[in-house]
């Protein structure tokens, strides 16, 4: 595993109830944005369960895939493969890659979305 340094800003709040501020402002259809600066290129989170956060970033290339960020752990997960890249405990790795495995059309219509630079859509959690 490789494990990668994470550029998005942590914050408060819960996956129903979603607070603007300067550092997360809230997005059209309630998808919040992880950020320090507010600019319009911010990483949004796209779901959120079990303290789980997925966040798909707007500006990267290559395979899709998106981000699971728990506590200080990061990961990138191929949205195709669901080769994981980054550390991960064993019960954050298998509710990530279950909900992968239930949203993957999902997430490739929104990496899609962010190719274009459109909003991306948010994801149902895992429940």
């Amino acid at each position: 595993m490789v494990a990668f340094e994470s550029t998005l800003a942590e914050y408060a709040g819960t996956a129903t109830q979603l607070k603007a501020s300067r550092a997360f402002p809230v997005a059209p259809l309630g998808i919040g944005l992880a950020s320090s600066t507010g600019r319009a290129d911010d990483v949004p989170v796209i779901s959120r369960f079990y303290g789980i956060v997925i966040v798909m970033y707007h500006r990267e290339h290559g395979v899709p895939h998106f981000h699971v960020r728990y506590g200080g752990q990061r990961a990138s997960v191929e949205i195709r493969t669901g080769l994981i890249r980054g550390n991960l405990a064993p019960p954050v790795r298998r509710r990530a890659l279950e909900w992968l495995s239930r949203r993957r059309p999902e997430l490739l219509d929104n990496w899609e979305r962010g190719k274009r630079r459109q909003i991306l859509r948010s994801v149902d959690p895992l429940e």
